[in-house]
């Protein structure tokens, strides 16, 4: 038999133009209004912050956690009731309630189709841990990881892959996300994550693109947008990175310009040698940043010429295409971020929750 509930109650426009329609009260005198979420064939009404959210049974039985007290709440002699329903108050915000309902009830949802706000998500995944409802927390999770990924070549954003640099709309800054995730809300994913230790592998990627704020945002004066940011420690750890990325990105280039001349098959010896060196003076006079991570596309991107024989060319980008893959892996020594230890997890993350 199909779970879903079949007669979702439309509210008509006559019933949104006052605000929510009011429900009943909560016992002290206080109105309770209705919730955007209200089943007529629902057997149970939920209560958080003065609105009321009516649903089925198999939908408090799909939620674990603390909210098993509704179960102990409506088996008391006492219990309130609404349109013969039991009434249970839950101590939750009515905002994150119903964004916990929705992602049980509406599977578009969990859908990566359907785009969600990085509010929304960061809700699901609160609530997920806080109720273990894993199918929310596990999707929320999911959408963090395609804009922040465990892997380099699952990294799409402008200061990692070449061709999507000319890509000036920050809010699209994240080019895999499922979320209306803009650059600057990495900060908000480093805050989550610092207070729950299994989004760690978020962190790497997360602070990486935190360090490119350095100079659009993250060093704030104005105290209501401090306020938005992370820590100062976080804030430090930024600015360590990027000094260490800069310099990282340098000798990776330099390493990649001295292979000209040495491949096998280098047609061109002598000439190529040559060239080498005029590469070198261009590299030392160019101003960098801290993207390390950005692929060999990076030297069109800077407009350094490096002018030899294709075996050489070749050679060089892949000697640069190493050395960008082992930048990735020290990403948590550059950030000061715990080492990862046996069980995927790192040994405490030490950031500032």
């Amino acid at each position: 038999m199909d779970p879903t509930p079949s007669k979702k109650r439309k509210l008509e426009p006559a019933d949104r133009e006052d605000g929510p329609k009011e429900v009943d009260g909560d016992g002290n005198g206080a109105t309770i209004q209705r919730g955007d979420i209200w089943y007529e064939d629902g057997n149970v009404v939920l209560v958080a912050e003065g609105k009321a959210f009516k649903v089925s049974w198999y939908i408090v039985l799909m939620i674990e956690g603390d909210i098993n007290t509704v179960v102990i709440e409506v088996y008391r002699e006492d219990c309130e009731t609404y349109e013969g329903c039991p009434k249970v108050h839950i101590h939750d915000s009515a905002e994150d309630l119903a964004c916990l309902l929705s992602a049980l009830l509406d599977t578009t949802l969990i859908d990566d189709a359907t785009i969600l706000t990085i509010d929304e998500v960061s809700t699901m995944f609160r609530m997920g841990c806080k109720y273990q409802t894993d199918r929310v927390r596990e999707k929320a999770v999911h959408r963090l990881k395609l804009c922040f990924p465990d892997n380099p070549d699952d990294y799409a954003t402008p200061d990692t892959r070449s061709t999507l640099y000319y890509e000036a709309d920050p809010s699209h800054y994240f080019a895999n996300a499922t979320i209306a995730i803009e650059f600057c809300d990495c900060a908000t994913v480093i805050k989550l994550a610092g207070s729950h230790h299994f989004l760690d592998n978020l962190l790497p990627a997360a602070f990486y693109a935190y360090a490119r704020m350095v100079y659009s945002g993250m060093l704030c004066t104005n105290e209501t947008d401090l306020e938005l940011q992370c820590s100062k420690e976080d804030v430090v750890r930024c600015l360590n990175g990027a000094d260490a990325l800069k310099k990282a990105l340098r000798q990776n280039l330099y390493d990649s310009i001295m292979k000209i001349g040495r491949s096998d098959s280098c047609v061109t010896r002598a000439a190529c040698k040559s060239k080498k060196l005029a590469s070198l003076q261009e590299l030392a006079a160019l101003h960098l940043r801290s993207e390390a991570l950005v692929d060999f596309g990076i030297v069109d991107k800077l407009g350094l010429d490096i002018q030899c024989c294709e075996p050489c060319l070749l050679y060089c980008k892949e000697t640069y295409e190493q050395k960008r893959q082992q930048e990735w892996m020290k990403l948590r020594e550059y950030f000061d971020l715990s080492p990862v230890i046996g069980n995927g997890h790192a040994a405490g993350n030490g950031i500032a929750a």
